[in-house]
């Protein structure tokens, strides 16, 4: 309703500042409660304190599937990660002589346990959609 007023009245410097204090207001209103409110479900940083709490010196990590590293490689501390974009690879990955974590998306876990020949895992830590496997 202001912003009409003003326009009416051609006050363009106040629908300029009307303007801008809304996205400032906006902006600090997602800042304050919308991140705080989504941070628990969408962080990386939960599953990555899992991670980390149960690393010992020599153990690997790897994504399969689509994830984007750069969250996992902040809170773990390991640069790079490697990203596994085959079945196979993680095949290889999981039978390898180290001690392993794989964080995967549960779809591309369910699709990877109907090949065949998979290698035996074991499930350490769920978060949402997010599931770390362990070999």
């Amino acid at each position: 309703m202001s912003l009409y007023l003003f326009n009416r009245s051609r006050y363009y410097g106040a629908i300029f500042l009307l303007i801008v204090g809304m996205m400032a207001g906006g902006f600090f209103y997602a800042l304050r409660v919308v991140f705080p409110l989504v941070n628990p479900h969408k962080s990386a940083r939960f599953i990555c304190q899992e991670i980390t709490s149960r690393m010992q010196p020599g153990d690997k990590v790897a994504f399969y599937g689509d994830f984007e590293p750069g969250p996992y490689s902040f809170y773990t501390g390991i640069v790079p990660i490697p990203v596994l974009e085959k079945e196979e690879a993680l095949s290889d990955f999981l039978r390898s002589q180290e001690r392993v974590f794989c964080l995967t998306k549960l779809r591309d876990l369910l699709k990877f346990q109907l090949a065949e020949g998979a290698p035996e895992f074991r499930l350490i830590a769920r978060r949402g959609e997010e599931i770390v496997i362990l070999f």
